[in-house]
């Protein structure tokens, strides 16, 4: 039984050295060589991403999810790109990839129940969000005030860190940064963009900040021993 996800893998891995040798014949037999050759490579990203799914008791398996998830949404843009002959999307969806990896980093936390994996996978997932909203709209200047992002995913990661272990101090360190990036990023739309607005939006969001703050510290506040009477 042990030797069965290793069996699975090795068939996988067989059968996509199958596909991807007689492909181009195949392929261009059956009329689907503008299409179908993508297929391979979103077999090989499922070769990788399959495997920690369906063993999911074999945690050390999750590791795959690294290199599965980018690998997979390559395969996936390739397949919309090369069917609908739209070459033009990978300048718009490419950081697709780097929020994939950012889901394999959390998926790989999640199976092995190490939750600082939480710190590179928001770090990474917000980098990644940021890059598609710039990517989706061409304002790359925006830059000037995303990069606190990286802030952000940190104070959210070491909240979220804090909560699960019920730890006062990491939580006030989520905190910390997360009031860094929101005040960081209204300074910065100011200087770049003259954005007054942005500082009428910090000043709430930093109170709502505060008030979460507050009740994050009275719910781990330990109660205080009584005190025995005489």
């Amino acid at each position: 039984m042990n030797r069965l996800p290793s069996v699975i893998v090795g068939l996988l891995l067989i059968g996509l050295g199958l596909l991807a040798l007689t492909g181009n014949i195949v392929f261009s037999l059956v009329g689907l060589s503008a299409a179908g050759w993508p297929l391979i490579v979103i077999v090989a990203g499922l070769a990788f991403v399959l495997p920690p799914i369906l063993f999911s008791k074999r945690r050390g398996l999750s590791g795959l999810f690294i290199p599965g998830l980018p690998i997979l949404t390559t395969g996936v843009l390739l397949f919309f790109a090369n069917t609908f002959n739209q070459w033009d999307l990978w300048a718009k969806f490419w950081p697709l990839e780097v929020i994939s990896l950012a889901v394999g980093l959390l998926l790989l936390g999640l199976w092995l129940g190490v939750v600082w994996m939480a710190i590179p996978g928001f770090i990474v997932g917000f980098v990644g969000l940021a890059l598609q909203l710039s990517a989706l709209t061409g304002h790359w200047d925006w830059w000037a005030v995303l990069w606190t992002v990286i802030p952000l995913g940190l104070g959210l990661a070491f909240l979220l860190i804090g909560l699960r272990r019920r730890s006062l101090v990491l939580s006030i360190l989520g905190f910390s940064f997360c009031g860094f990036a929101v005040l960081m990023a209204g300074f910065m739309g100011l200087v770049a963009f003259s954005g007054w607005h942005l500082l009428g939006l910090a000043a709430p969001v930093l109170i709502v900040l505060a008030g979460v703050g507050l009740v994050v510290v009275s719910l781990l506040r330990r109660p205080a021993a009584p005190v025995p009477t005489a």
